[in-house]
């Protein structure tokens, strides 16, 4: 499918932009870490020590990622630079935190020539080569399972509405429409609705994450040190996602609030 030259810049722009923002991330983290660890290091045997390896092994994980969106993006670099590959897979942001934010990379792959085909449970977005067009993007959360019988009157309600469903990862359903389609919420009640399941997945991945982070931590209390520092840095992975995921569930929290706010004013 060809592309013309513009549209090859401005992808191979997009990717190396990303891999600059990716490398800034990686160096302060690093910074952070170098000072988490000597911490853990230079402090006795306590809860001090516990919680600066567990935030060790909170920024490692970090860590991982950027140094994978490094390389992705300079594969990506020099394989696309010349050429549009069949598919593309994008790091989504979290729909807890940022869910317009991946609408709109949904929005701007579309319009370089890059449909959104499926979503995996761990967040990354697959998109497949097409014609460049304009669309727009939207998700619900419902827990009719997307093989359950009632489904397909599920999503006669959406494609009453111009909206056509792509796919789904647990309870979240992923919809197109056409650029300028009729929101799928339209008043502030149903919209809260939304937020409010949005509330409950946050706060399962929060206790999950403090399950986790109790788990390795009575692991680190079996093992003598320093094999104990393992399990206190896989710790920091609990930590970090039940952290991470309570700010989801706040923000879901405020947003709720503001919209039955709005709905009591009217």
């Amino acid at each position: 499918m060809a592309r013309d030259n513009k549209e090859l810049d401005s992808l191979e722009y997009k990717y190396k932009k990303r891999r600059r923002m990716a490398v800034y991330k990686f160096l302060a983290s690093a910074l952070v870490l170098i000072v988490f660890f000597y911490l853990a290091w230079l402090l006795p045997r306590s809860l001090p020590r516990n919680l600066f390896s567990g935030l060790a092994g909170v920024t490692i994980v970090f860590l991982f990622f950027k140094v994978a969106s490094i390389l992705q993006n300079s594969w990506r670099i020099v394989k696309h630079g010349k050429s549009y590959p069949q598919y593309i897979y994008e790091i989504g942001n979290g729909l807890a935190f940022f869910e317009n934010k991946d609408m709109k990379m949904c929005e701007e792959m579309a319009a370089i020539g890059y449909l959104l085909t499926n979503v995996t449970t761990l967040g990354f977005y697959k998109f497949e080569r097409a014609l460049p067009q304009e669309c727009s993007y939207s998700v619900d959360i419902s827990d009719i399972k997307y093989d359950a019988e009632e489904f397909s009157e599920y999503l006669k309600i959406f494609e009453g509405g111009g909206w056509e469903y792509i796919c789904s990862s647990g309870s979240i359903h992923w919809f197109r429409g056409s650029k300028g389609a009729v929101p799928i919420y339209t008043d502030n009640a149903s919209l809260a609705l939304k937020y409010e399941k949005m509330r409950k997945l946050s706060l399962w991945c929060v206790i999950s994450g403090i399950l986790v982070a109790i788990a390795f931590f009575a692991l680190s209390r079996i093992f003598p040190y320093p094999v104990s520092l393992m399990f206190l840095f896989a710790m920091g992975t609990g930590i970090g996602l039940a952290l991470a995921m309570s700010v989801g569930v706040i923000l879901n929290h405020r947003l709720i609030m503001r919209l039955k706010k709005l709905q009591n004013h009217h």
